[in-house]
């Protein structure tokens, strides 16, 4: 049951420096490694088309590319049960459609249904909207964020050494090694990492 990444989770990671957030990127990388996280090819085009990213996280994508797989001929069929819901048609907006630019969120819902996996989105359910959440609550698919996917990834940090624990807590300037579900705040969380003093 893997987790599905969408294009703007991804790019939410960016705030999080490696260097900076050791721990949590071993996890990640891990998770990566095993196919508990995935993504699919269009959110790799997403990501390629955009000039947002910083350098480290576009070459941390380069490294990573098997993790971005190509539909199946299963996906593509959701892809089409998807669209069969008119309210969801609007998942494609008209700048895409005359860009001709890449479209991930059906691909990454169809990946989701097809490998009974949950869909990490910062997007939010909107009432009668054709976000991600909504296509998902329609088709009964697991969704959830960063801010809930990062601790079930790492089962809090209660498994790592004390010293590693104070370091991550002086980094992200929260928390303490008495009290670890805290400390990860804010690199489960969409904002910015805490700066340093």
């Amino acid at each position: 049951m893997p987790y599905i990444f969408d294009t703007n989770s991804i790019a939410t990671l960016s705030h999080y420096y490696p260097k900076r957030f050791p721990s949590f990127w071993s996890l990640f990388d891990a998770a990566v490694e095993a196919e508990e996280v995935v993504s699919v090819r269009e959110v790799l085009k997403e990501l390629e088309n955009h000039t947002f990213l910083q350098q480290w996280l576009d070459d941390w994508l380069d490294e990573h590319k098997p993790m971005f797989h190509i539909p199946s001929a299963k996906e593509m069929q959701f892809v089409v049960e998807i669209f069969k819901v008119k309210q969801f048609q609007a998942l494609v907006g008209e700048k895409q459609r005359l860009r001709g630019s890449p479209v991930a969120d059906p691909f990454v819902i169809a990946c989701a249904n097809v490998s009974d996996g949950t869909v990490v989105t910062q997007e939010v359910k909107k009432e009668g909207g054709s976000k991600i959440p909504n296509v998902c609550e329609h088709f009964k698919i697991k969704c959830t964020n960063l801010e809930d996917f990062s601790p079930r990834m790492v089962g809090s940090f209660k498994n790592l050494r004390i010293g590693e624990i104070s370091r991550v807590a002086a980094i992200c300037g929260a928390g303490s090694p008495q009290r670890p579900g805290h400390i990860i705040d804010d690199v489960t969380s969409h904002r910015p990492p805490t700066p340093l003093a």
